[in-house]
């Protein structure tokens, strides 16, 4: 058994007993925090994308934040999907974050309908199914590393390819982990049992902190960017950029947190940050704080669009989106509405 696993069973527990937006951006942490890292902290390479589907049923669907896998719709549109094809209701879950591209993506589950029973009875009905336990998990294994058997494809399915592609399905009590091969199962299992407190985990507390209360994170993407000022014809010296929204009564955010090498970097950008900002918002919608992230040595900017109750749309997923588009279509961070 791995060791630590215990503690895996334990934090999960803990985080899928806690409701509405608690459980939001407890979620967010915990998920980012137990990505594989290198020794300095912070995710080695890839992008992440996380969305809270517990919040989206008020949400029109056209406004969803997506999560990086088209597989995934089917059982977040319908609750039955889910469940008959894996044992899983997708549509309450507090958590739902896919890291990485194929073959070395993760997909992790967090909720506390996700039960070993409930998986297994689903999972062991598909030919070439077997079971194992690592590190404190219950794991469904199908077929070996690499394989792919179209024959296996079957609608609606959400891992693997729907099924094509050879699967492991890590689960415990509130928690599944679900990878293409063993070694990176055995990675995604080891990272959940670490004892050190990851760097993205900080970042997301340091952004929950600049929301008002009682808003929930119900979108979030994160990746390891240097990004254009192309008013200025620079670029911003900042190695990674996490995108959040969030919403509940007290209003919708859309917070971009920027990290920086070292806290002198951040002066070189706050003043453009600051004028940019204040184009499109006033100084109670619009706000940029920096502060210290000790896990790396560097700093970070937190800027936070907020929106107060009864702001006519979907304001935060708007913008989320629209900063999104921006990254990868000009490379640049659109601070605009």
């Amino acid at each position: 058994m791995i060791r630590g696993a215990g503690r895996v069973m334990a934090a999960m527990a803990a985080l899928c007993a806690g409701a509405g937006s608690a459980a939001a951006f407890d979620a967010l942490e915990d998920m980012v925090g137990r990505l594989p890292a290198s020794p300095g902290g912070i995710v080695a390479s890839g992008e992440w994308y996380f969305i809270a589907p517990a919040l989206l049923a008020d949400m029109p669907r056209t406004t969803w934040p997506g999560v990086g896998d088209a597989d995934l719709s089917p059982s977040l549109l319908d609750a039955a999907v889910g469940l008959e094809t894996v044992g899983i209701d997708f549509t309450v879950l507090d958590g739902i974050l896919n890291y990485g591209t194929p073959p070395n993506e993760i997909l992790y589950l967090a909720g506390d309908g996700i039960t070993p029973e409930a998986v297994g009875t689903a999972l062991l009905q598909r030919e070439g199914m077997a079971r194992s336990e690592l590190g404190g998990f219950v794991v469904f294994s199908e077929r070996e590393d690499g394989t792919l058997n179209l024959n296996a494809i079957e609608s609606g399915y959400p891992f693997g390819m729907r099924g094509a592609q050879a699967h492991r399905v890590a689960v415990t009590d509130g928690a599944a982990i679900v990878t293409a091969t063993t070694p990176l199962l055995a990675d995604a299992v080891a990272a959940f049992a670490a004892e050190d407190r990851r760097l993205l985990a900080e970042l997301v507390e340091a952004a929950r902190a600049t929301v008002p209360p009682g808003l929930a994170a119900f979108g979030a993407t994160g990746m390891p960017r240097r990004l254009l000022f192309p008013d200025r014809g620079d670029t911003a010296p900042f190695d990674y950029v996490m995108l959040i929204a969030s919403s509940g009564e007290n209003g919708e955010a859309a917070q971009a947190v920027l990290l920086f090498p070292a806290i002198a970097a951040v002066e070189l950008v706050m003043a453009p940050l600051v004028e940019r900002l204040q184009a499109f918002h006033d100084d109670t919608a619009g706000k940029i704080v920096w502060v210290p992230v000790p896990t790396s040595g560097g700093a970070a900017a937190i800027v936070t669009l907020a929106f107060p109750p009864g702001t006519s749309g979907q304001p935060a997923a708007a913008a989320y989106r629209n900063w999104i588009g921006s990254i990868f279509r000009r490379g640049d961070l659109f601070l605009g509405p």
